[in-house]
């Protein structure tokens, strides 16, 4: 009698064992896209992943601290770094930004283009290493540096809600673009 139960039992774990196998069938699931966007460039440098399509957060600043004409009094740092330089044809390297201005009477700020809950008033100004208000859509206006050859080179700059109107400033939201190339020479 026992071995009629060793058997049995041993068949019933064969079956549960068998069943449990069929029920883990492999089952695919469709995916989703990645897309690799790369360049090569005839500059002396590459352009480090982190500097390209950069999102910078200005601080939020009150309406009362802002002053027409004044250098912004909250800046956020920035940077752009240029990687594997080679310095056998040129040497230095400096920054152009291309953007909207307001009105094309502040070449030195950004144009404010948020369109909802816009702040009145107030444009983004971009200043380089110096703290030097830097011309939008000029020729080598940002931290001319001296390349370093095979290594990183770091330009830093900064940027603030600059105030365009005297006492015409209201509170709202502040989105500015730029697009920067590079000059080497």
């Amino acid at each position: 009698m026992k071995a009629s139960k060793i058997a049995a039992l041993s068949g019933l774990v064969m079956m549960m064992a068998t069943g449990y196998a069929a029920a883990a069938t492999p089952s695919t699931v469709t995916g989703s896209t990645i897309t690799f966007k790369g360049e090569v460039t005839s500059g002396a440098c590459g352009i480090s992943v982190d500097s390209k399509d950069q999102n910078i957060k200005l601080a939020t600043v009150p309406v009362a601290s802002i002053v027409k004409s004044a250098t912004p009094a909250k800046l956020t740092p920035f940077s752009i770094t240029l990687e594997g330089c080679a310095t056998d044809t040129y040497t230095t390297a400096s920054f152009d930004f291309n953007g909207q201005t307001p009105n094309g009477t502040e070449t030195s700020v950004l144009k404010n283009t948020a369109t909802q809950n816009i702040a009145g008033g107030v444009g983004v100004q971009l200043l380089d290493s110096d703290s030097k208000p830097i011309v939008i859509n000029s020729t080598g206006q940002g931290a001319k540096m001296t390349l370093a050859a095979g290594s990183s080179n770091t330009a830093s700059f900064s940027a603030g809600i600059y105030g365009l109107a005297a006492g015409g400033v209201t509170s709202g939201d502040v989105l500015a673009t730029t697009n920067f190339n590079i000059r080497y020479e």
